[in-house]
């Protein structure tokens, strides 16, 4: 059985962590972690996929965690996932646990010829 949770979600800037408004990483409960460890089996790298129960839109994100520190039943996440997912601070946000593939390729595409 694989991870999967309702949460609150909230602005990473919203407890004094701008630092992370730029980054994929979230901010998860402790209890996250005590299940994470201690229930089924979840693979390491942590990576998990949110998406917004309340919209239609169908878009997803991939995540990490920066840190198991907020409270109970809520999330901290970058704004810029916010936006992506149509969420207003407050709503639920649907995280589970994903598995994502080793890339295979990537093609770079430089922004000046310098």
């Amino acid at each position: 059985m694989d991870f999967d949770q309702f949460y609150r979600y909230y602005s990473v800037s919203s407890i004094g962590k701008p630092h992370a408004e730029n980054g994929d990483k979230i901010i998860m409960p402790p209890s996250t972690l005590h299940r994470l460890v201690w229930g089924p089996q979840v693979a390491y790298l942590m990576l998990f996929q949110l998406n917004n129960p309340n919209s239609e839109s169908g878009r997803v994100t991939h995540c990490g965690v920066l840190e198991f520190v907020a409270d109970e039943g809520f999330v901290f996440l970058p704004s810029w996932m916010m936006h992506n997912l149509f969420l207003q601070e407050g709503n639920l946000v649907h995280v589970k646990s994903q598995s994502l593939g080793k890339g295979t390729y990537v093609k770079l595409q430089p922004h000046t010829k310098d």
